[in-house]
């Protein structure tokens, strides 16, 4: 996971690399994968921190209703149990 963040915007939480610019936003992305952490760590720099998480686990990290957004692209078919995770995604987003 990196967690990328901006001044100002929304707080957009990835499951994956994401290949937008998002230079209004908080951006937080994760990833499990030690090869994609060093990657996005390469690619954005100084304006993100890159966490290494495990979507089968608590996200422990990511405060309640603190997320405007949530993209993941190729990570759910991963995932042993959706329930967990869905649970999480449902905890760290806003409520509109």
């Amino acid at each position: 996971m990196v967690y990328y963040e901006a001044q100002g915007g929304p707080k957009v939480g990835t499951t994956g690399l994401f290949g937008r610019q998002y230079s209004d936003a908080s951006v937080i992305a994760l990833d499990f994968s030690p090869n994609m952490i060093e990657m996005t760590k390469k690619r954005v720099g100084n304006k993100a921190k890159v966490i290494k998480a495990d979507l089968n686990e608590p996200l422990h990290f990511i405060e309640d209703k603190s997320i405007d957004v949530i993209l993941s692209s190729l990570k759910l078919h991963y995932i042993k149990s959706w329930n967990l995770v869905m649970s999480e995604f449902n905890r760290i987003l806003k409520r509109y």
